[in-house]
């Protein structure tokens, strides 16, 4: 008989060999891959309602103004600050408290330092209402409050801000499953100094090339 004609019947011999002396419950060898991940892919049922985050103070919503963007929430940024509001301290309006300081007394805050634009750019009161100083103000004139100050950063880092809200820039708290959260920008940023800090990789590479 010819060799060839062995191996086969060798071969068919031991495939049905296995097939009889399987076990019925081990689970099935998937020869593709996307056989392999359907398999062992486990159903994953994402909860879309809002009522947890809607009730939780830590969270507000946030209206998107991208088209086709759905609404998201972000951090409560004035229920994490220690001293707000503002006015329990500062009963005047600002103009009032500089004209009341004494003469060579430390302004409030004198340890904050503007590292944002040129002075001739912005100051303090480009973003902070001189009446209202528990507030911030927009280039319009318009009061935002503390927890909306993405509104405020959007007028100038429109890119960012649109970025923000549609997820590609800045950090998803929840993952990518609805309901969607993201931090603000003040949780990554510094609004006074919101460049970061250049920093050096852990290892140097000092070295030449062959060495």
């Amino acid at each position: 008989m010819n060799k060839f004609v062995v191996v086969i019947f060798l071969m068919l011999g031991i495939f049905v060999f296995g097939l009889t002396c399987a076990d019925p419950h081990e689970e099935p060898f998937e020869h593709h891959l996307m056989e392999a991940l359907r398999h062992y892919q486990t159903p994953v049922v994402y909860d879309d309602s809002l009522a947890t985050l809607t009730d939780d103070s830590s969270w507000i919503a946030v209206h998107a103004e991208l088209p086709g963007i759905s609404d998201f929430f972000t951090e409560n940024r004035i229920k994490g600050l220690r001293s707000y509001p503002c006015s329990n301290c500062h009963t005047q309006s600002l103009e009032q408290m500089q004209a009341d300081r004494p003469a060579g007394t430390r302004k409030a805050h004198w340890d904050i330092h503007l590292v944002h634009a040129a002075e001739t750019t912005m100051s303090c009161t480009t973003c902070h209402a001189r009446d209202n100083l528990d507030q911030l103000v927009s280039l319009t004139g318009k009061l935002i409050n503390l927890n909306e100050s993405f509104k405020l950063c959007g007028q100038c880092h429109s890119s960012q801000y649109k970025d923000w809200q549609g997820g590609a820039h800045g950090k998803e708290l929840n993952g990518w499953k609805p309901p969607r959260v993201a931090t603000t920008c003040v949780s990554c940023h510094n609004p006074h100094q919101p460049a970061f800090p250049k920093r050096f990789p852990a290892r140097l590479n000092t070295h030449e090339r062959g060495q």
